[in-house]
């Protein structure tokens, strides 16, 4: 999967676009394609140039890469500060991002920056004041249309075969991940703000449960406009059952995901992590694969003998069960009201104990 995106954004940088990559443990295979890296520890730069000349550039350091092994897991294990490690871990970080930037590459880097942040034409840019918000409503708009439109890039106009029932089950598994991850921690921009309420509280300036329900009022429409706007431009462009009724059932799936996300978040102390096992993505998962396959009645098959001939074999290979489409749905109300009842608490206790 990581390899077919990577393969994308490579054309894409092939044809003149400009591609900025982050990538979470990337494999041999999938780090080899990569033309530049940066690499950076403690918030300074240890590396910037092609790829293939950092290896080089950490064995004259004195770390070497092991022979047959993977070079993004060397850099990562140079250059991360590992705990019961961190003097020494510091030290080696330091000594990579100091020998980079005396090098003639950095001293470069360094000059192209300081002209940059001394242009007039950029000083209205840096020196403009930023909304007290992370990311503006607008911004969020378009991050979502945008994330939306590279999975199309990706999975467009799905055609029913074995191999489009493959990727029709990693685009659906691929919305659960954005919905999740680009939502989880959303409560990040809550928290602050949480601060003062233990003082408000006792000072009776206003009710814990007051703010905490006007604070989810405030967010529901965020998430469930911006799930909307991401499946409608994904289901149809991907080609997935075309069917309104099926299009809406995935919509408000989708939404239910967004909004357990969000209800879990970090709100949840430490004492409730074990509700981690208590995944949206299990009922998620299922819902919008039986949605998208219960009413497929034929695949066309070529080659592989073990091919799914119809939507109900995609659903047995997977095992999920078509009966379980109004229980999975009910599961994801659950979890949305658990969660935001367990944070709420946790909420009041955090007040009281203030």
């Amino acid at each position: 999967m990581a390899q077919n995106v990577v393969g994308v954004l490579k054309d894409m940088a092939a044809r003149g676009k400009t591609v900025l990559v982050t990538i979470h443990q990337p494999s041999s295979e999938v780090f080899a394609m990569f033309d530049r890296l940066l690499l950076m520890s403690e918030g300074r730069v240890a590396y910037l140039g092609r790829a293939d000349q950092a290896k080089d550039f950490l064995s004259r350091l004195g770390y070497p890469c092991p022979p047959n092994f993977n070079p993004a897991d060397h850099y990562i294990h140079r250059l991360a500060i590992v705990p019961g490690k961190e003097v020494e871990c510091r030290q080696r970080a330091q000594l990579v991002c100091d020998t980079f930037a005396e090098s003639k590459r950095g001293k470069n880097i360094a000059e192209v920056t300081q002209k940059m942040t001394q242009d007039n034409d950029l000083k209205p840019v840096l020196m403009k004041k930023r909304s007290a918000y992370k990311a503006s409503w607008i911004k969020q708009f378009r991050a979502t249309i945008f994330i939306a439109l590279l999975l199309v890039l990706i999975y467009l106009k799905q055609e029913l075969t074995a191999e489009g029932a493959v990727n029709i089950n990693g685009a659906i598994f691929l919305f659960l991940t954005n919905m999740t991850f680009g939502n989880l921690f959303a409560v990040i921009t809550f928290l602050p703000r949480t601060t003062h309420i233990p003082t408000r509280a006792l000072q009776r300036m206003y009710r814990v449960d007051v703010y905490y329900i006007c604070k989810v009022l405030v967010d529901v429409p965020t998430f469930i406009v911006l799930p909307m706007v991401f499946i409608t431009i994904a289901y149809w462009m991907i080609g997935m059952y075309p069917d309104v009724t099926a299009f809406f059932i995935a919509a408000a799936i989708i939404v239910l995901v967004t909004n357990a996300a969000v209800s879990f978040g970090g709100t949840v102390p430490k004492y409730f992590l074990w509700l981690a096992y208590i995944s949206w993505f299990k009922y998620g998962n299922e819902a919008l694969a039986v949605n998208q396959w219960r009413h497929i009645s034929h695949i066309n098959c070529t080659t592989s003998v073990s091919c799914p001939r119809d939507g109900q074999a995609v659903l047995r290979q997977l095992n999920f069960h078509e009966d379980n489409l109004n229980f999975d749905i009910v599961m994801l109300f659950v979890l949305i009201v658990a969660f935001r009842v367990l944070a709420f608490i946790a909420l009041a206790i955090r007040a009281r104990r203030k």
